[in-house]
């Protein structure tokens, strides 16, 4: 993130703390705060002193401010609670049916909801391997080299894939590959499974509902009814989709709108 991006969510947010590695140490001291602390010595004596005791906390406490993308203005921070952290984690385990034996290479930044199929991964046991930014030569070695099973993916990724075709014996280890962030366009998806046959688990979520805490997701298993590569499949545990008529809620909109001002 860039220094103003972050001046304004530790603003808006309130924040009292920042965590953060040598290489962010630029940013955070160009920042606009009461007060900067250096990383003191790596000693037992001050790892020991500084363990804080666990928080009990319910259902419907606020365990995260996620902040949005801001495609229309300034990014919202979403209010995520530790129940919909739960659902989460559950759904995504259940989703990418995680072994302890798995080795997931995903891709997101850790400023992104879907760094959350990281912690999901180490949830279930598995061995994460994160890249601090990607590139497709990284990014294939690190698959062959790891025997990736579990791989992180966005649908320019997953289209740079079918352009090469000499990668296919690198990615020979991969049981599926999570595509989400944007449409995956259904003739790259059907060259991607054709060319490498990895199922593409294509997801759909929001930043508000953790990626798949709520939300929608097909699986290899599901493709016999959506065969046309167009899906993003059926709601996930938790979740509840409800089929509407667009012109019928610009319909309630308008007159919910009227209600209020004659208000």
């Amino acid at each position: 993130m860039t220094k103003d991006e972050l001046q304004y969510m530790i603003n808006n947010s309130e924040a009292k703390l920042i965590i953060s590695d040598d290489e962010a140490k630029e940013t955070i001291e160009k920042l606009n705060i009461d007060s900067f602390i250096p990383h003191p010595e790596e000693t037992e004596s001050y790892r020991e002193a500084d363990v804080l005791p666990a928080e009990t906390t319910d259902w419907d406490d606020v365990c995260q401010l996620q902040y949005t993308s801001g495609t229309t203005g300034k990014p919202k921070g979403t209010m995520l609670t530790h129940g919909n952290w739960f659902a989460a984690i559950h759904n995504e385990c259940d989703v990418l049916q995680l072994r302890q034996n798995d080795v997931a290479l995903i891709i997101y930044p850790m400023a992104h909801v879907g760094l959350s199929w990281a912690i999901s991964a180490l949830s279930s046991g598995a061995l994460y391997i994160m890249m601090s930014q990607y590139n497709i030569e990284d990014y294939r070695y690190l698959c062959e080299e790891e025997r990736v099973t579990v791989l992180g993916g966005m649908p320019p990724i997953i289209h740079t894939l079918t352009t090469h075709p000499e990668y296919v014996k690198q990615f020979n280890s991969v049981r599926e590959i999570i595509s989400g962030g944007g449409p995956l366009h259904k003739k790259i998806w059907k060259q991607f499974q054709h060319l490498y046959g990895i199922p593409v688990i294509n997801s759909y979520g929001l930043s508000e509902t953790i990626v798949i805490g709520t939300g929608t997701v097909i699986r290899p298993e599901d493709y016999w009814s959506a065969d046309r590569y167009e899906s993003v499949g059926h709601p996930v545990c938790f979740s509840e989709v409800k089929i509407v008529d667009p012109r019928r809620c610009k319909q309630r909109t308008c007159l919910y709108m009227k209600m209020v001002r004659s208000h």
